[in-house]
């Protein structure tokens, strides 16, 4: 496997394996409540999710009224996060991509999700993301970005890889989830 990939494979075959979240992050639920525009009704507010997976954060959101999109580069993942919808009734548009090339206009979305995805991108399509998040979006919107410290106990397991990348993590709770950078 290439140490420059912007996509680790590793995640295409967990999310096809049925690797999945079923509800949301407690840090997303309050940071989205806090953060919103909440002069706008709430069908009017514009989340997206990088990074998004099956769609459990997204999935709460659009349960609350929220407008939502999501974009991962795993097929399988953007799959299952369009069956879930379907089946619960909620919109949602989902797209699989890559992070550093969002297929979004520009100043389009109120808050941007980023729950540990970009981490897992090397520091040269991690800041090609940023940039791109801050294209789309709005001026005054809100971006939760949750990296991991190179202080994580699974970091010293690790081998050293090229663009900030650590690989190889034998130990910790980040055991299997293939390149990160911490």
């Amino acid at each position: 496997m290439s140490e420059t990939l912007t996509f680790d494979p590793i995640w295409e075959e967990k999310y096809s394996q049925g690797h999945s979240q079923r509800y949301p992050w407690d840090a997303v639920v309050s940071f989205v409540f806090r953060h919103y525009p909440h002069h706008k009704p709430r069908h009017e507010v514009r989340i997206l999710e990088v990074g998004c997976g099956t769609g459990s954060n997204l999935w709460f959101a659009a349960r609350e009224g929220f407008c939502v999109s999501g974009i991962d580069a795993s097929h399988s993942a953007v799959k299952y996060a369009q069956k879930r919808f379907a089946e619960d009734n909620l919109t949602g548009d989902f797209r699989t991509g890559t992070f550093n090339q969002l297929p979004f206009e520009n100043n389009y979305f109120d808050l941007v999700i980023d729950r540990g995805a970009i981490t897992c991108c090397g520091l040269s399509v991690a800041q090609q993301t940023v940039a791109e998040i801050r294209r789309v979006l709005q001026t005054g919107g809100k971006f939760f970005f949750n990296p991991y410290s190179d202080r994580h106990s699974s970091y010293v397991s690790g081998r050293p890889g090229s663009d900030g990348l650590t690989l190889d993590i034998s130990a910790g709770t980040l055991v299997g989830v293939g390149q990160i950078c911490l």
